[in-house]
C-alpha cells in the first residue's frame, strides 16, 4: 500500500485490511511484491454503500391515549427533516414542519388543522431530508388518519 492509503486503511501490513472513513466510490492500483522482488498489480474497485432510511408510517391515531397520536418522521440519526408537509384531499396544505431531527416524539402533525380536528381519512404528504454527509433526497406519500 501506499503512505497516502494510510488515513482508509485499518492496517498497512496485515493480510487483510478494512477500509474506513471513505466518502466516494474511486478505484485503487495495487502492486504486490514477494521476497524475490517479483511484482503483480491489480486494480480495485472500491464501492461505498450509505443506506438511507427514512420512513413515515401509513397511519396513525390522534386520539389522546399517547399511542401514535402523531404522525412522525423517522430516520437515520445526525439527519434531518428540511420541510414535511401534510395535504388533504383537495391538495390544501394542513400541517407543514421545517429544520427539525428525525425520531423526536414531539414534532408531527396531531390531526388538526387550524384548531380543528381533522376528518378521518387519507392525507397525502411530502419531505424533503438532508442526511449528515450533505445529500438531500425528496420523499411523498400518504398516511391514513384514523379516529
Amino acid at each position: 500500500w501506499d503512505l497516502s492509503d494510510e488515513e482508509w486503511l485499518s492496517c498497512m501490513d496485515c493480510a487483510d485490511p478494512m477500509v474506513v472513513g471513505l466518502e466516494f466510490t474511486n478505484y485503487f492500483d495495487i502492486v504486490v511484491k514477494d521476497s524475490l522482488g517479483c511484482t503483480a498489480e491489480d486494480r480495485v474497485l472500491i464501492s461505498v454503500e450509505k443506506p438511507r432510511r427514512v420512513h413515515v408510517p401509513t397511519g396513525f391515531t390522534p386520539n389522546g391515549d399517547l399511542t401514535n397520536d402523531l404522525l412522525l418522521v423517522h430516520g437515520q440519526k445526525n439527519s434531518k427533516a428540511l420541510d414535511f408537509k401534510v395535504f388533504d384531499r383537495w391538495g390544501e396544505l394542513v400541517f407543514q414542519l421545517q429544520n427539525f431531527p428525525f425520531n423526536d416524539e414531539t414534532m408531527g402533525w396531531d390531526g388538526t388543522f387550524r384548531g380543528q380536528a381533522c376528518e378521518p381519512g387519507v392525507y397525502v404528504w411530502t419531505l424533503e431530508v438532508e442526511y449528515s454527509d450533505g445529500v438531500r433526497e425528496f420523499f411523498k406519500g400518504n398516511t391514513t388518519l384514523i379516529r
